[in-house]
């Protein structure tokens, strides 16, 4: 609807799970509502927040169950993208997707908490190249974490290995790729929480299973990211995949080498 020019009011379906940049640029609706905002507010269409004011956008430090409004479904792709100084965002419980590169360079980006929120989806390139991001915090009901979604965040880690909901069925491509999580691995599988995420090695068998920080214990994988193999060509034979419950699209793409790949009767 980019620069539908007459167009004042929208009602936008619960249907919805994502409104791309500039969807409602120069309309009538939009135009009011960033003079309304005074370079100070957040830019709504309906329950969506999709843009900020050009001042405010520079400015802002924070993003809190108070501050956005009563209601927010979702937050638009690009909607806080660049914003230098914001520092931390935790969501109200209405909040159920977030679009690609909501929040991408963030540069003091420090804490994401989702916990108290309904979010179901976190889009492409959400959070990408935001290097601070260390304090993440996402929330049972999570589904998708789609493609290179933290990627580039180099403070990301497992901590105390439950970074990945229970709740998550899919994990995009390189979603974690360039995070300390990724980087700290060499010549091995890469694990988010019970997921693989991605191989950083040239080992011809491998065993799947997450390790205890001390090492004495070992747990099941539940989930393979999507492309989490792709091209590893030396790799010749996988075990653990017994307990997998979800394996990605293109998970082992190009494999040239695997001959023996046992699954679980599930």
């Amino acid at each position: 609807f980019e620069y539908c020019g007459s167009l004042e009011n929208i009602e936008v379906p619960t249907t919805v799970n994502a409104i791309e940049r500039y969807a409602f640029f120069g309309t009538k609706m939009y135009n009011a509502n960033m003079l309304a905002a005074e370079d100070t507010e957040y830019i709504y269409v309906d329950n969506w927040l999709v843009d900020l004011g050009d001042s405010f956008a520079e400015n802002i430090e924070s993003v809190n169950v108070d501050s956005l409004k009563s209601g927010t479904v979702g937050i638009a792709a690009n909607a806080f993208i660049s914003s230098k100084k914001l520092r931390s965002v935790v969501l109200p419980s209405s909040v159920k997707y977030i679009g690609k590169y909501a929040f991408a360079d963030c540069a003091n980006l420090d804490l994401f908490n989702s916990q108290s929120s309904s979010l179901i989806y976190i889009g492409k390139y959400s959070f990408y190249k935001d290097v601070l991001l260390k304090r993440l915090y996402l929330n049972e009901g999570l589904k998708v974490i789609d493609d290179y979604a933290f990627y580039d965040c180099t403070n990301v880690s497992n901590g105390n290995n439950s970074i990945i909901p229970s709740s998550v069925i899919r994990i995009g491509r390189m979603a974690f790729k360039k995070t300390k999580l990724w980087n700290d691995v060499k010549n091995d599988v890469v694990y988010a929480g019970d997921w693989v995420v991605g191989y950083n090695g040239t080992i011809e068998n491998i065993t799947l299973q997450i390790k205890s920080a001390d090492g004495l214990n070992t747990r099941s994988v539940k989930g393979i990211a999507d492309y989490a193999f792709e091209s590893a060509d030396t790799l010749t034979q996988v075990n653990g995949l017994s307990s997998v419950k979800i394996i990605g699209k293109a998970a082992f793409r190009e494999c040239t080498s695997l001959g023996t790949v046992a699954l679980g009767d599930n």
